[in-house]
């Protein structure tokens, strides 16, 4: 739920901050696209069952899962070229801190499902990447490669959250027994 109701915060945010600097109908198209989606994934998130899931049952919604957070990240990584105020450097940094905060956000609530993270933050962050990397200027290149660096490090933490988790349910077990 929090993934779900972070996007759509932050989506409101982002428009409203950007409202001056990209069309109107850019900016509604985008909210409505991730408004859209958000609605789905809370779809789905709420009727997953909590209680006796078959193993082809849990396959199925993970890859439903996986599908809904990809599409998710399509949609931030979009926002890196749709809605990227070339005029205002302020603007582009709130843009990139807001898409980084929610991959940073990814990397703890997805870690138990690497693939789920992955799904998520590829395609949210490597448009941007690339965005940043093919703007002329030093200052741009360097939030590129800045990016680049959160990014291989969003991998690690989200790789380390899951070792941490998998460890803690493993003592458990062996507490219980």
């Amino acid at each position: 739920w929090i993934a779900v109701v972070a996007s759509v915060v932050n989506a409101f945010i982002i428009v409203y901050m950007l409202r001056n600097h990209i069309a109107t109908a850019t900016l509604a198209a985008w909210l409505a696209a991730v408004i859209l989606l958000s609605s789905a994934r809370a779809l789905l998130v709420y009727y997953f069952p909590r209680q006796s899931l078959s193993f082809e049952g849990a396959r199925r919604w993970a890859r439903w899962n996986i599908t809904s957070l990809g599409l998710s990240g399509l949609l931030w990584g979009a926002g890196a070229w749709l809605l990227f105020p070339v005029q205002s450097l302020a603007h582009q940094v709130f843009l990139i801190v807001v898409i980084c905060g929610l991959v940073a956000g990814a990397a703890m609530a997805f870690a138990a499902m690497l693939r789920a993270f992955f799904a998520f933050s590829i395609p949210a962050l490597l448009p941007l990447c690339l965005r940043l990397l093919t703007i002329p200027g030093e200052v741009h290149f360097f939030m590129g490669l800045m990016t680049l660096l959160f990014w291989g490090l969003s991998f690690l933490i989200a790789g380390n959250y899951r070792q941490t988790r998998l460890k803690l349910l493993q003592m458990k077990d062996n507490l219980a027994d």
